[in-house]
């Protein structure tokens, strides 16, 4: 066997299984919605779940960055699925989660992935979420080794080859133990950030239900958005109206700007909102092409 194959074997890409991705990092506010991550920290409590997050230096990785981890999450499930036990370790190639992802291998792109692992290793996360029977009451970060592994080509410049990382026990402990993972829909990748945590949130509570219902505050809360509730009440109408969602529809009851509450209501459904408070008008998921009935739990 020659070296180069032997080292092409140590890799492991390509994935070639669905995408998953953990329930608990689907449901709750880990990531930024940005591009280039926030310098200071964020916060949640729903009064069961807690959640802390600082940088160490720099910024909190974002909900872009989570496709690393993602990633490296569907790589586990599938050698679970083909009965292997996954290492904590992985070592993949950029180009293999550029096609996964669906980016280009730009310049670019590759400063991205780089930015991104720094991101992951460099925020501290703090929750009371147990994962595989066991919790920490400290902090922990994302990646617990992150090494960028590159050849120097004939003129001297550095090409990335592939990158080598250690995921925290967090995300090893809940893949491996809990396995509570779902798949997502190819097309997340091309989604906007308020879309993709939208769309985590309906993959989570949908379910095999015909639909849910929760209210403005809490889904502004869910999402980890830092902007204020009215701006965040706009954006969801241009999420609404965008309709780029795959597998989900959303409404927000007593506004007839989309095609689901418009439905709802003719039925009987949903009725106008009597409501006058922002925070608590309700928000309406439901999958598409379900069946409209009254059954739509509500997420407390």
């Amino acid at each position: 066997m020659s070296k180069q194959v032997h080292q092409i074997e140590l890799f492991d890409s390509p994935l070639t299984t669905a995408v998953k991705g953990e329930t608990s990092l689907m449901e709750y506010p880990f990531f930024d919605l940005s591009k280039n991550g926030r310098a200071q920290g964020m916060h949640f409590n729903d009064g069961k779940v807690k959640i802390d997050i600082k940088a160490a230096n720099g910024s909190v990785a974002t909900i872009y960055d989570k496709d690393v981890l993602i990633y490296l999450a569907s790589i586990m499930v599938g050698k679970i699925n083909n009965g292997e036990t996954p290492s904590q370790t992985f070592t993949f190639t950029a180009h293999d989660y550029f096609r996964v992802t669906n980016r280009n291998r730009s310049a670019r792109s590759y400063e991205r992935i780089a930015s991104a692992i720094e991101r992951l290793q460099g925020t501290q996360i703090k929750t009371n979420i147990e994962t595989g029977g066991e919790g920490v009451t400290g902090f922990f970060s994302w990646l617990e080794k992150a090494e960028i592994n590159y050849t120097v080509d004939r003129s001297g410049k550095k090409v990335m080859r592939s990158i080598t990382v250690r995921v925290c026990d967090f995300i090893y402990r809940t893949v491996l133990m809990d396995r509570r993972f779902l798949t997502y829909h190819p097309a997340y990748f091309d989604l906007s950030p308020l879309e993709r945590r939208v769309y985590e949130i309906a993959r989570k509570h949908c379910g095999r239900q015909e639909g849910f219902k929760i209210s403005l505050d809490k889904l502004h809360k869910k999402t980890g958005s830092d902007a204020s509730l009215k701006s965040f009440k706009r954006s969801l109408y241009d999420l609404i109206e965008a309709d780029n969602v795959p597998e989900y529809m959303i409404g927000i009851v007593g506004d007839d700007r989309s095609a689901l509450t418009k439905s709802l209501k003719a039925d009987g459904i949903v009725p106008r909102n009597k409501i006058t408070a922002t925070k608590d008008q309700m928000v309406v998921i439901m999958p598409r092409g379900a069946k409209r009935t009254a059954r739509l739990c509500a997420i407390t």
